[in-house]
């Protein structure tokens, strides 16, 4: 797998059109965070990207609660 986007590189991806994927990785039974098209992303990275006020959810998981993908809002 590459090596996780920084924050930087991972919004700017998301400024453009991407989104922020919570999926399975490499191992099924591990998830892990995307930015789609873009690459991976750190579980730390993910969070502060979830927490900007330009950042929202699709609200698309399974289950309530569970959110998928995140856009930035533009």
């Amino acid at each position: 797998m590459s090596n996780p986007l920084s924050e930087r590189r991972a919004v700017y991806f998301l400024r453009n059109g991407s989104a922020l994927v919570h999926m399975q990785g490499g191992n099924r039974r591990e998830l892990k965070w995307f930015v789609v098209p873009g690459g991976p992303v750190d579980n730390e990275v993910s969070e502060r990207i979830r927490k900007r006020p330009d950042i929202v959810s699709n609200h698309d998981g399974l289950w309530p609660g569970y959110d998928q993908t995140w856009r930035m809002i533009r």
